[in-house]
């Protein structure tokens, strides 16, 4: 079972049993296990690759990835769809 499939099992079973406050906070720990893609912004003073949970920047170095989890809000990082050259001529 993967995780998107137990949180809609959870959501599914639990509402009538568990506190709305409760079930929130597992929804979001849940939420922060699955893996999302970063984005890249660029502002006025910085740029660089992002969590797409908390928009902190994920450290990447030379095209090596350093952090699959952020280490702000520790949202899991998933680089696959995203190639090294791209990574590497940002």
């Amino acid at each position: 079972m993967t995780l998107p499939e137990a949180k809609e099992l959870f959501n599914n079973n639990a509402a009538s049993v568990i506190d709305t406050d409760a079930m929130a906070l597992i929804n979001e720990a849940i939420d922060s296990r699955i893996d999302a893609e970063p984005y890249y912004r660029r502002e006025e003073d910085d740029k660089g690759w992002a969590c797409p949970r908390c928009d902190m920047g994920v450290t990447v170095d030379h095209g090596r990835i350093r952090e699959q989890y952020c280490s702000s809000c520790g949202q899991k990082i998933d680089w696959t769809n995203i190639p090294s050259t791209i990574i590497k001529e940002r």
